[in-house]
């Protein structure tokens, strides 16, 4: 397979393109993690619960926001790259027709939900499901190429614009639910500015003319976007549902947690980006045994890495929490139980990532939905019965059960052992 005029080395792209996005996931860690101190600070557990309880939210819609396309983007690109000026062009008109529509959802369906203001959700929901859902066909593209570095560049952009506004704001005493929303659209609205023009210059100019997919394409990019959206689900309803039954102090605490393994998260997920559209191409070019060497290579790697994080969360947790104040200090009990998160978070997408390789997106996507109603119910009653920590045993226990449901089906298919090559698929 060759793009550009030149055959890529997996190892030498997926060294260069881990490396611009560790940095970029470096830099769009520690910013995001200093504005939580600052909001919590300021605003206290309440603050930190609104924000991020809206953002829960409006991110169940963002993920839905185009419909999956953008996963066909990486996928028809990433195999045959001739084929970007069509795939985007469709892309684009689809995509910002489809995203105003959910953005007229959300705002409606905030109102279900009284503590969250109209307002802050149609701000947070205008950044994310029209801004961001432009950027993420953008950023696709260029996955697609393996040109990564514009990945990591709109992560720069985005979180340095609205960790300065923030700062900013809380230099100048006017840090406020309303004012962090404003700087979340404005980061948006930046990097969507920048990033764009950098794709017209690498790919042409892209024509806006709203566009509808046709059936096999709706059915197509409909397994990989309810995957998304059951994958935000799983990731966001606990948040959603503490609000509902519990506090948005609650919210807060538990978010607090959350973002402190957003850190270790970004970086295990700068690995797996790069490593996201190989899956593609081994999964339709090469052998089953250099697929699933190659699948358990990247495996291992996650599993050190999960394990390694988990115990350092667990053994800092105190320090870590006294940053932000003595309002949070129930977050100390949460990272610890939460400690597992990036090993197995981590160990499940590596096994979708080959389920999606090998073309069972449908599956996965199956099996994503079945861990999120699983997440769905246990956070009902765990919620319920102990707050935010029922939240994350909930946690927990889904991603176990998601990791053996993925594991089932892939020793099923031949893929998990190299001895199995040469069973039918």
């Amino acid at each position: 397979m060759k793009y550009f005029g030149h055959e890529p080395n997996p190892r030498n792209v997926i060294i260069k393109n881990t490396g611009f996005l560790a940095f970029s996931r470096i830099l769009s860690s520690i910013l995001p993690a200093v504005s939580i101190i600052l909001i919590g600070r300021v605003l206290g557990s309440q603050g930190v619960g609104m924000i991020y309880g809206i953002l829960a939210l409006v991110l169940l819609f963002y993920q839905f926001s185009d419909f999956g396309y953008s996963q066909i983007v990486v996928r028809e690109i990433s195999r045959n790259p001739e084929k970007a000026d069509e795939v985007l062009q469709k892309g684009f008109g689809f995509i910002v027709v489809i995203s105003l529509f959910f953005l007229v959802l959300l705002y409606f369906s905030g109102f279900l939900i009284k503590k969250f203001p109209p307002t802050i959700v149609f701000i947070l929901g205008f950044s994310f499901i029209i801004f961001r859902s432009i950027l993420r066909l953008w950023v696709s593209a260029f996955q697609g190429i393996d040109k990564l570095e514009m990945w990591a560049f709109m992560e720069v952009v985005d979180n340095g614009v609205r960790f300065l506004g923030i700062l900013v704001l809380f230099l100048t005493g006017r840090l406020t639910v309303l004012s962090v929303s404003l700087t979340y659209l404005l980061s948006s609205a930046v990097a969507t500015c920048v990033i764009t023009y950098k794709a017209f210059k690498q790919f042409g100019f892209v024509r806006f003319k709203p566009i509808f997919l046709s059936r096999r394409e709706l059915i197509e990019s409909s397994h990989f976007s309810l995957n998304f959206l059951g994958t935000t689900i799983f990731f966001q309803v606990n948040k959603i549902l503490l609000a509902r039954f519990s506090s948005i102090s609650s919210v807060g605490i538990y978010s607090y947690a959350e973002k402190v393994f957003s850190i270790f998260i970004n970086l295990l997920g700068a690995f797996q980006t790069t490593t996201y559209s190989w899956f593609f191409r081994y999964g339709k070019n090469v052998k089953k045994e250099k697929f699933v060497t190659f699948s358990f290579r990247i495996v291992l790697l996650v599993f050190v890495y999960g394990v390694l994080s988990g115990i350092l969360v667990f053994l800092t947790a105190p320090l870590i929490v006294k940053l932000v104040g003595s309002g949070f200090k129930e977050s100390i009990l949460a990272l610890r139980i939460l400690s597992p998160y990036p090993l197995l978070r981590g160990i499940a997408i590596v096994l979708g990532d080959m389920m999606t390789g090998k073309d069972y997106q449908k599956n996965r996507m199956i099996i994503t939905w079945i861990g999120a109603i699983i997440n769905i119910l246990l956070n009902l009653v765990l919620i319920i019965l102990y707050g935010w920590l029922g939240a994350a045993i909930a946690t927990m226990v889904s991603y176990v059960i998601i990791i053996a449901i993925e594991g089932f089906f892939l020793r099923r298919k031949g893929l998990l052992y190299k001895q199995n090559q040469g069973r039918d698929e």
